[in-house]
């Protein structure tokens, strides 16, 4: 493909290569590309549907319920329970949506209600 100048075609087969692989190892290893890429905003990576699959679904359910056990003995100690991250899990697009008509709508309700 790199001969043939199929350009395009490379651009998407490197894209959508797993997380897991040798290319994306060597590209966050890289300190020049770290460099190049430092000043700009990173947003926070959300889990693929592409790699959620079953045993990672069951490793996240697993990893919520022991952040609550480590809660609940926090708790029996007469400490304060910390606030936990549950695993990131795939969004979709109508879920996107869905929480976007949610916020404007709240927003719509918060404009009526507060006086300016």
């Amino acid at each position: 493909m790199w001969r043939q100048r199929k350009w395009r075609q490379l651009l998407n087969l490197i894209d959508h290569l797993p997380r897991a692989s040798f290319y994306i190892q060597a590209i966050t290893m890289d300190e020049e590309y770290a460099a190049a890429v430092s000043g700009q905003p990173i947003d926070r990576p959300r889990a693929l549907l592409s790699d959620y699959s079953p045993e990672v679904e069951l490793l996240a359910a697993v990893f919520d319920r022991l952040g609550e056990l480590i809660n609940v003995q926090i708790m029996r100690g007469q400490g304060k329970a910390q606030s936990l991250e549950p695993w990131p899990r795939p969004v979709t697009a109508m879920q996107v949506l869905e929480d976007r008509s949610k916020r404007d709508q709240h927003r719509r309700l918060v404009e009526r209600m507060v006086p300016k």
